[in-house]
This record gives structure tokens, C-alpha cells and sequence, in this order.
């Protein structure tokens, strides 16, 4: 039987093009894993660890441990507010008296009037006795849990629902500025000081975020109450206390919970990512991505790869070798990430995702330590 030409090469041609498409797939394939073991291997080399860790906070005894406090164990945290009308009305307190250029200017009249004043009084006198253990639960040593995943972590609904908490504090404090209550508004100021504590000392961004958040409170009512009056050397020495920062610097606080999400998030590429296949939202991509095991360990490579490269040489590199961490090592990485960010390439794109929302974040924070340092210096020469 004689086999014409023409079907020959109408069956050769296309095994070869599938041979070709699936050597290149294995290369790349091979190419991307090989070079995220590579950076792993040279990172744990310098001392570096990838292991999640499980624990929030700094062991304590139950006694001295805010979670462990009754008050916090029985309510659970839950928000002070009924609903979004009592959250805006302890807001616009809070707000509405630092006299800034945003508009609280009527914010300021609206919680003068007769009507908000007594809201207000109402929604404080409901939760007075709340505002009595939470302020108790704050002068607690530490802060401590352990989670079973950096997703249940992740989830805790503990900080937001302090930082609702501390809403609530923060426009009492002002409420009792504004009524000449002199020793209840420093009560406040302080216990809103030491939640912030607590909130910074978690290694993970969400608790940084807020604590910081609570750090910029104090700091706008500290700008209104120096304003309106000239200060003892007892009220100017309680606000330099109240202003000082952290013991460990914005820096430090904001590589450790970095690395703390690189590592919860290697995690779930590892598991959960890996099982439900959501590596891109695009249908167009969807079927092709998750049936070729080749493209999708290229890719979990990749984005492995690109969440911890300009990470680890920036950042973490430097302070495993001793290196102070400054201000001039996040503006080095946030220029690597919008570089990364600009080129819009598809391989490593999840990896990069984190970064872009923690180079922005950090830059506010940035803002919030400059702006503290110079009131500060301001209030020591006064």
C-alpha cells in the first residue's frame, strides 16, 4: 500500500508542533522551578526561614495576655455599633473637632448641635461600662494567640473590631475635651496609646495598619488640643509621652509583618492556591491553566519566585546581614515593584499583587512617622 506524501506530512507536522510545544512547556517549565529553588536555597543560606509562624504576638501568662482579658473572652470584641448611622456619628467626634482643612468645619457644627450632643451622650452613657474593661484590657502586658493558618489569621475579626472600639475612645476623648474634662480626656488618650502598642507588636499588617491608624488619632488631637490653649509643663510632658514612637522602628515593624505575608502566602500556593486552581480570574485563560501541569507549576514557580526575589535582595537580604533597614531600602523595592508593575507580565503576577498594596501602605505610614517627628520636635522647643 503506497501512502501519499501529502498525508504524511498531514500527520507529521502537527506531532512535531506538539512535541515542539510540549518541550518548550517542560523547558520553561523546568527553567522557572530551577530558578525560585536557586533563590530559595541562597536565601535560607543567609539565614532566612519561609516557615509560616503560627503565633501572634509575644507569649504571655493568661493573667497579663489582652485576648485572655474577660471582658474581651465574653463579648468577644463584637463592634459598639448598632449600625452605620452611630459609627458616622462617632466618627464626625472624632473628626469634626481637630479644626484641620478637610471639611470639619461642619462636621465641627453638626456635633455642636443639641441633637448630635445628645446621641452621642447616649451611644457613650450605653457603653460606658465597655469603655471601662476595654480601657482595663489595655493596660494588659501583651497580646497572644495562636492561629492554625496565616488564613485564619487572616480572618480574625479581633483588630477590626478594635479599631471600631478605638473609634468610639478616641471621640469620647474628644467629647471630653471639648467639655473641659480634663482627667477623663487623658484617661482616653492613654489607653488609646496602649492599644496602639498592641496593635504593632502583631508582625502582621492589618494590626500595623491599625495601630498606626490610632497613632495618627492621638496625633490630630494632639495638633487641636495645643492649639486651643497654652499648655502646663505637665499637659505639654503627658503629649510628648503620648507622641513618642514605637520602640522598634516603622521599618523593622514593616519587615516583619512582610515577611510574615510572604510566608503565610507561600503557604497557600503551597496548599490551597495549588488545590482550587485560582490562578487567574479570566475565563479566557481559566481551562488552559488548569489542565496543563506544566503551565501551572511554571507558574506557581513564578509567582514564588517574584514575591520573594527583590524582597529578599532589598529587604530581608540586608538586615540578615546586619544592615540597618531605612526608609531608602522600601523606596528601593517600591521602585522595583512598579517597574515589575509597568512591564504588565503574566508570569509572576500574583507574587507581585501583595507588594503593590504594602509599598502603598507603607508610604502612608511613612507620612504619619514624619509628620509625629516633627510635631514632636516641635512641642520639645516649645
Amino acid at each position: 500500500m503506497i501512502i501519499r506524501k501529502p498525508l504524511i506530512l498531514s500527520l507529521t507536522i502537527p506531532a512535531l508542533l506538539a512535541l515542539g510545544i510540549f518541550g518548550s512547556l517542560s523547558a520553561w517549565s523546568l527553567r522557572c522551578e530551577k530558578r525560585w529553588l536557586k533563590l530559595k536555597a541562597e536565601a535560607e543560606a543567609q539565614g532566612e526561614s519561609f516557615a509560616w509562624n503560627h503565633r501572634g504576638g509575644v507569649p504571655v501568662a493568661d493573667q497579663e495576655n489582652l485576648l485572655m482579658h474577660p471582658w474581651v473572652r465574653e463579648s468577644g470584641m463584637a463592634s459598639p455599633f448598632r449600625d452605620w448611622r452611630e459609627k458616622n456619628l462617632a466618627e464626625d467626634f472624632q473628626r469634626g473637632n481637630w479644626g484641620d482643612d478637610s471639611g470639619s468645619r461642619e462636621t465641627s457644627s453638626l456635633c455642636e448641635s443639641e441633637e448630635a450632643q445628645e446621641k452621642f451622650k447616649e451611644l457613650i452613657e450605653r457603653h460606658e461600662q465597655a469603655l471601662r474593661q476595654l480601657s482595663e484590657a489595655m493596660s494588659r502586658r501583651g497580646c497572644y494567640r495562636e492561629y492554625p493558618s496565616w488564613m485564619e489569621r487572616c480572618k480574625d475579626p479581633f483588630w477590626m473590631n478594635l479599631s471600631e472600639w478605638c473609634c468610639l475612645l478616641s471621640a469620647r476623648a474628644v467629647y471630653y475635651q471639648k467639655s473641659n474634662q480634663r482627667e477623663l480626656f487623658e484617661k482616653d488618650l492613654q489607653s488609646l496609646k496602649k492599644a496602639a502598642r498592641h496593635a504593632v507588636s502583631q508582625d502582621l499588617t492589618l494590626p500595623l495598619v491599625i495601630g498606626m491608624g490610632i497613632e495618627a488619632t492621638i496625633m490630630e488631637i494632639a495638633k487641636s488640643d495645643l492649639k486651643n490653649a497654652r499648655k502646663s509643663d505637665k499637659e505639654k510632658q503627658l503629649w510628648i509621652e503620648l507622641l513618642q514612637p514605637p520602640l522598634v522602628s516603622l521599618e523593622k515593624q514593616m519587615l516583619a509583618a512582610m515577611r510574615c505575608e510572604r510566608n503565610g502566602i507561600l503557604q497557600v500556593m503551597d496548599t490551597d492556591l495549588r488545590q482550587s486552581g485560582m490562578l487567574y480570574g479570566s475565563s479566557y485563560y481559566e481551562s488552559f491553566w488548569q489542565r496543563n501541569s506544566l503551565v501551572q507549576r511554571a507558574l506557581f514557580a513564578s509567582n514564588r519566585w517574584m514575591l520573594c526575589k527583590d524582597f529578599q535582595e532589598t529587604l530581608a537580604g540586608p538586615d540578615l546581614m546586619g544592615q540597618k533597614i531605612a526608609a531608602k531600602n522600601f523606596s528601593e523595592f517600591a521602585k522595583r515593584v512598579e517597574e515589575h508593575q509597568k512591564a504588565d507580565e503574566m508570569s509572576g503576577r500574583i507574587g507581585l499583587a501583595p507588594w503593590i498594596v504594602l509599598t502603598k501602605l507603607y508610604a502612608g505610614m511613612e507620612q504619619i512617622e514624619i509628620k509625629r517627628s516633627k510635631l514632636l520636635k516641635k512641642l520639645s522647643q516649645s
